[in-house]
């Protein structure tokens, strides 16, 4: 919260007592104390029509929710809290309504906290999404479509109870929920003929791009972490604005980056994406390959939550691998819409087009464009 911002009266008493104490110490200039943020708060005020207080803090808290999943989904954040405190005002009688205020447990808080991030990193990536319409932060937020908003937020609910579940099948359980939801769409057509239909093919044909953002995300902090990038990509077409480029000039120019990287990895990888984007044999073997590990590996997850939810299975080999490539799955087939750029790269028909293309392209014998 900002501290010289204006409080309405009773919202200050929603802050802990540490926050309070740190408000308190920031306005008044004799203070000697050194503060340090430890956590970092935010402070909601929403307008919600409803009949009554309990009606409006119940709709406001399920806004908020949806909000705050979607900023956990998008920047890989975990465990941010949600204080059961609030008070809301009647916007006919401006009488204040509060409930009972409960003293939540702080050490408790604190030790949930995952700060895995850095706050001015994360504040300078919102910034760029949000000024970047095609980001998926936006793409996310602007689904205004009411069917599209309802199981957006259904979906996320159930993917951060998985990332937040602390049992191997709880989490596998929780995926399998909002993957179902997500790609239910036929009622015609039974979950798995949905899911080998769609998984298989976006997987394949985002993988190139996906693998593109991976590297071009190392890049990204790189240049950062030191101020600016290198003059001599400056001075390349399409490359002056360098982390705002389009994905085509970043593979066009990816042999150039290398130079910049210390990690043999991302060497190994940059190799492998450039080759793969020259050979046609290598791309036909390629294609063929990831189909068929991306179709196993979809059957295989669907066989072990048919073991799980009809015969209440309990012993799996590898169940936590199975639950991340859920969430793997979930991740992608959320972050493409309609973009596209190295943020959210193809809707889910254009990837479905873009395979069957690269498919007839490869068997004619023509080399394919792999982003």
């Amino acid at each position: 919260m900002d501290a010289g911002e204006k409080l309405i009266e009773g919202e200050e008493y929603l802050l802990s007592f540490s926050d309070q104490k740190i408000l308190q110490s920031s306005r008044d200039p004799s203070s000697s104390i050194e503060i340090e943020y430890l956590d970092y708060d935010c402070h909601a005020r929403l307008t919600i029509p409803a009949k009554n207080i309990k009606e409006g803090s119940s709709r406001a808290l399920r806004i908020l929710e949806n909000v705050i999943n979607i900023f956990k989904f998008t920047y890989h954040l975990r465990n941010v809290h949600i204080s059961k405190h609030y008070f809301g005002i009647n916007s006919v009688t401006n009488a204040i309504h509060h409930p009972i205020i409960t003293m939540e447990d702080e050490e408790y808080i604190s030790h949930k906290y995952d700060i895995s991030y850095s706050p001015p990193l994360l504040n300078r990536q919102v910034i760029k999404d949000i000024k970047d319409s095609n980001s998926t932060l936006n793409s996310l937020i602007k689904k205004t479509k009411p069917e599209t908003l309802a199981k957006l937020s259904n979906v996320l609910f159930w993917y951060e109870k998985g990332r937040e579940a602390e049992t191997d099948h709880e989490k596998f359980i929780s995926y399998w929920v909002a993957l179902e939801y997500l790609i239910k769409n036929d009622k015609n057509k039974t979950v798995k003929s949905q899911m080998l239909d769609l998984i298989p093919i976006m997987l394949v044909s985002l993988s190139f791009v996906n693998e593109l953002k991976s590297i071009y995300k190392y890049f990204d902090n790189i240049f950062f972490s030191q101020g600016q990038s290198p003059s001599e990509l400056k001075d390349i077409e399409g490359l002056h604005n360098f982390p705002l480029i389009n994905s085509k000039i970043f593979a066009e120019h990816i042999l150039k980056f290398k130079k910049y990287s210390s990690d043999e990895y991302i060497n190994h990888r940059i190799d492998c994406f450039c080759n793969a984007s020259i050979n046609v044999i290598d791309q036909k073997r390629q294609l063929t390959l990831l189909n068929n590990k991306y179709r196993n590996l979809t059957n295989r997850i669907y066989r072990i939550r048919n073991n799980i939810v009809h015969e209440a299975g309990t012993t799996h080999n590898d169940l936590i691998l199975y639950a991340n490539w859920l969430e793997y799955i979930i991740r992608v087939l959320l972050s493409n819409f309609d973009s596209k750029n190295l943020n959210s790269s193809l809707s889910w028909d254009e990837c479905k087009q873009l395979y069957w293309d690269w498919k007839r392209n490869l068997d004619e014998g023509t080399a394919i464009d792999l982003v």
